[in-house]
């Protein structure tokens, strides 16, 4: 289904019979028809804007795409920043002894144990009935006990969109995977 065009004047014109045809009528005719144009270029443009959003998806730069579009169409500086996480498991035999660290074998072979630049967790074990005190929640993406991150990617805005995060919560809702959980951050871009 295309667009629908429709010229007002030509509309009047061929539907009324020759004898009828006197500019007064003509007139008058096309005065009570503007509005059927109207609306019709108001079906138009909510047309354009739904295939338009049909045509972002959850991709990443799909999602900074609409962002961009919507908040900051100028400048561009809304992206999404994925987390590359590791865990790193820290092994206490007993009370007030250094800790075994357990790496993952990759990292162990390549002697990059803690500096190979990626986000490294820590995951703390304890015997049953202690509390976890070592890692407090908070906003490092953690949930507070194991270390394991909670969030699959960072929506990063610019100072000052602060006061847009219902907004841009809402578009990231709107078009992310329904799996992915995310946080909005606010930075220098």
């Amino acid at each position: 289904m295309g667009k629908y065009n429709l010229d007002i004047k030509k509309y009047v014109y061929r539907h009324i019979r020759a004898y009828l045809r006197k500019p007064k009528r003509l007139a008058w005719l096309e005065t009570l028809l503007k509005t059927l144009g109207v609306t019709i270029e108001a079906v138009n443009d909510f047309r354009d804007d739904r295939l338009r959003e049909l045509d972002y998806n959850g991709q990443t730069i799909q999602l900074e795409r609409v962002l961009n579009d919507v908040f900051d169409p100028v400048l561009r500086r809304i992206y999404i920043r994925h987390n590359i996480a590791f865990k790193q498991v820290l092994w206490y035999y007993e009370e007030g002894q250094d800790p075994y660290y357990l790496y993952y074998e990759g990292e162990v072979s390549n002697g990059t144990a803690g500096t190979s630049g990626y986000l490294i967790e820590q995951l703390y074990l304890f015997n049953e009935g202690e509390e976890p005190g070592q890692i407090i929640g908070g906003g490092d993406g953690t949930n507070g006990t194991s270390g394991e991150v909670e969030i699959d990617f960072e929506v990063v805005c610019p100072l000052g969109f602060e006061n847009l995060e219902a907004q841009i919560r809402g578009f990231v809702d709107k078009y992310r995977n329904a799996s992915r959980r995310y946080d909005v951050v606010y930075g220098d871009v």
